[in-house]
């Protein structure tokens, strides 16, 4: 009973950790205006249901099934379990690569889109097979095998995304959200890293705290950086109420610094989180030109980049 107690507890406090992860990215997601935030929510998303089907699921069936099951239908329920986790893990990498593009700034082609999809139904496709001969000629041993292949692919490509975020950031021109994006990816990183550890460590030992503590740091994984989102995104940037809405406060931002409709159109857009390029595609301008209207931009209003100038229009707001 007291072990049951226990479980349920380390249960609730995974629910606890993947509720906050989730609010926290909807919540800057609706707050703050910036493209990487979308592709966070969803990332963060994707990362609770595979945490779902891959930690809490099995572990909550074999605590209410234990002693009703023998050990081989366990075992089957697991895999099963897996078969739903597996697909989900891929789409949650999708997310991490456009969480990856959108704070660098970059498109992701629709070659690249497309190429993703059919090597991940492929491997889909060799998973659901690997099972169906699990169940059909009980291949443990495949199945295992399977397993460990798919679950090493898979940490390697996600620590490769985070890897080229972190080494990727130096193309970033204002040193400000260089250094953000380089501590952002360092959190990501080092949380991930302590679980991968912890999860293989499972293959060498059943420590019971070792057992409990890799879900627990699974759902704690993307807590850091959002969090530092959240403190870095409100130091810097205005929040959605102010935008687009506040036409009369943005105009009278303009007219207090002296800038030009075109200026100011742009400005209102750089609040609103496009990229250089986006607003050249939209006000049908060269990037080049778009690059000269936010150097007299910041040389008018005295700052060095689209960071310190949405601080100055928050101030001024306020």
């Amino acid at each position: 009973m007291a072990m049951s107690s226990f479980f349920l507890l380390h249960f609730l406090l995974c629910l606890c950790l993947a509720f906050i992860s989730v609010w926290l990215a909807n919540h800057l997601q609706k707050k703050f205006a910036q493209a990487y935030l979308s592709a966070f929510l969803y990332y963060v998303i994707a990362a609770v249901v595979y945490g779902f089907f891959n930690w809490l699921g099995p572990g909550l069936m074999l605590q209410t099934l234990s002693g009703h099951l023998a050990e081989k239908q366990m075992l089957d329920v697991v895999v099963l379990l897996s078969l739903f986790a597996f697909p989900v893990l891929l789409v949650k990498i999708y997310f991490l690569i456009e969480l990856t593009a959108a704070i660098l700034e970059k498109a992701i082609s629709l070659l690249f889109k497309r190429c993703f999809t059919v090597i991940s139904l492929a491997f889909i496709l060799i998973y659901v097979v690997s099972v169906k001969l699990y169940f059909d000629s009980g291949l443990e041993n495949w199945m295992l095998r399977i397993t460990e292949i798919a679950g090493a692919l898979t940490v390697i490509a996600q620590l490769a995304i985070i890897l080229f975020l972190f080494f990727a950031s130096k193309s970033i021109a204002e040193k400000q959200k260089r250094s953000a994006v380089r501590i952002f990816a360092l959190l990501f990183l080092t949380g991930f890293l302590l679980y991968v550890m912890f999860s293989y460590s499972l293959l060498f030992t059943r420590m019971t705290w070792i057992v409990q503590a890799v879900p627990l740091l699974y759902f704690l994984v993307p807590l850091p950086p959002l969090v530092f989102s959240w403190r870095f995104l409100g130091a810097y940037y205005l929040e959605h109420p102010l935008l687009p809405a506040s036409g009369d406060n943005l105009n009278r931002f303009a007219a207090a610094q002296h800038l030009t409709g075109r200026e100011l159109e742009i400005v209102r857009m750089l609040l609103n989180g496009k990229s250089n390029n986006e607003i050249a595609e939209e006000l049908y301008l060269s990037p080049h030109t778009v690059r000269n209207h936010l150097a007299n931009i910041y040389k008018k209003i005295k700052v060095k980049n689209k960071l310190q100038l949405s601080y100055l229009v928050r101030n001024f707001f306020k």
